[in-house]
């Protein structure tokens, strides 16, 4: 589904999280300014609300399985707005982590596609981080011989099955 396709709410919500990001990241940025990452915040709960509709935020914020991580992300909030920003970006950080935890992967395929930060990813630190975050091992698989069982208790190597007929 292309950017085009998506209703004037649904635009409106993609580009309220694009400025959440921006407002978050120059909260951080201006060492843990309160209100600019309040409004990071709110305009991250806004634009998820518009995108996805108000019944499936709700389905998706009280899902069993990430019940915890909104609890986690709107903990952190609170404190944030109680003036306890490090703490609450801790947990907010944590919370973002558990609810779309499961959306790491696809940002990092596409992410790799990008030339300039495909190149980024690759670097010999940050691949093994990007690859713990996207759950993939680059171990090298261990390749085993094929093995034909013509007697279940005596498994022969395809190798010695051909070299002992007789073909004519």
């Amino acid at each position: 589904m292309a950017f085009w396709d998506l209703s004037d709410s649904q635009r409106m919500g993609a580009g309220l999280i694009g400025f959440a990001f921006f407002f978050i990241l120059l909260g951080f940025a201006l060492f843990f300014d309160r209100a600019l990452l309040a409004l990071g915040n709110i305009f991250l709960i806004v634009g998820v609300i518009l995108l996805l509709g108000i019944g499936r935020a709700r389905t998706f914020f009280v899902q069993p399985d990430r019940l915890t991580g909104s609890a986690c992300f709107f903990a952190g909030i609170a404190l944030l707005l109680l003036r306890w920003p490090i703490v609450g970006v801790i947990l907010e950080i944590i919370g973002f982590y558990k609810l779309f935890g499961g959306f790491f992967p696809v940002i990092i395929s596409v992410l790799r596609s990008i030339p300039g930060f495909g190149l980024v990813l690759s670097l010999p630190y940050i691949s093994t981080l990007i690859n713990k975050l996207e759950g993939t091992d680059n171990k090298k698989p261990t390749i085993k011989k094929s093995v034909v069982t013509t007697n279940p208790a005596r498994p022969v190597n395809i190798g010695q099955e051909l070299g002992q007929r007789n073909i004519k």
